[in-house]
């Protein structure tokens, strides 16, 4: 199979390519528009599959299917991080829309991409890439038990301002303990745990994400 993958971060496209291609398929990698429609109206051979990110257009004001239809360039398409899934796996998402949207039926045509489809699921819904991935991330939990939005937006700000900056100042807490947390942040716990080797520094750490959360 031949496809072409789109998208803003040309380093999840390569990593997407990479995987792909261990079966065999051809990947072609792009991440501007401009070289992606270059590419699609120059070739005398459609791929197979075209890969986007759902945010590189607003769907409300465009939508590719008749696009493509009217050149004469139809071909499925899926988005690696579409918001609207159908179906709890996006494997399964996808493979519906070959079924209603370009007639793909028969078991042979549907197991080649259905490997391929869930290939491209592992990597995106893996916990290493997915927090990297636009409208890949499992939003925060909504506040219970707040029937007046006024008082909810004044509660959620009041929620806001209690930032580290504050929390350094109600509590006399030392710079370096706050650069340590702000550092903790951004790495991994068991990293952190080797760093932070002492006890007490662990035990600050601990604290500080329990009253940050």
């Amino acid at each position: 199979m031949t496809i072409c993958i789109y998208s803003p971060i040309l380093e999840l496209a390569e990593v997407i390519a990479e995987n792909i291609e261990e079966t065999g398929e051809v990947c072609f990698k792009f991440s501007t528009p401009s070289s992606l429609t270059e590419f699609l109206t120059s070739i005398k051979h459609l791929p197979d599959l075209l890969i986007l990110d759902y945010t590189c257009y607003n769907h409300e004001f465009f939508n590719i299917q008749p696009t493509l239809k009217s050149i004469n360039k139809l071909f499925p398409v899926i988005f690696y991080n579409d918001p609207c899934l159908i179906h709890p796996k996006r494997s399964l998402h996808w493979e519906t829309q070959l079924k209603l949207l370009y007639n793909i039926t028969e078991k042979e045509q549907l197991d080649k991409y259905k490997q391929v489809f869930e290939k491209i699921e592992a990597i995106v819904e893996s916990p290493e890439l997915k927090r990297y991935i636009p409208l890949m991330q499992t939003p925060l939990p909504f506040p219970k038990n707040e029937s007046k939005t006024k008082t909810l937006f004044s509660k959620l700000q009041i929620d806001t301002s209690l930032s580290l900056l504050n929390f350094k100042k109600r509590c006399n807490l030392e710079l370096h303990w706050i650069l340590l947390y702000s550092f903790y942040k951004y790495i991994d716990f068991a990293v952190c745990n080797e760093i932070c080797s002492n006890h007490a520094t662990r035990t600050m750490v601990y604290i500080l994400e329990c009253w940050t959360n």
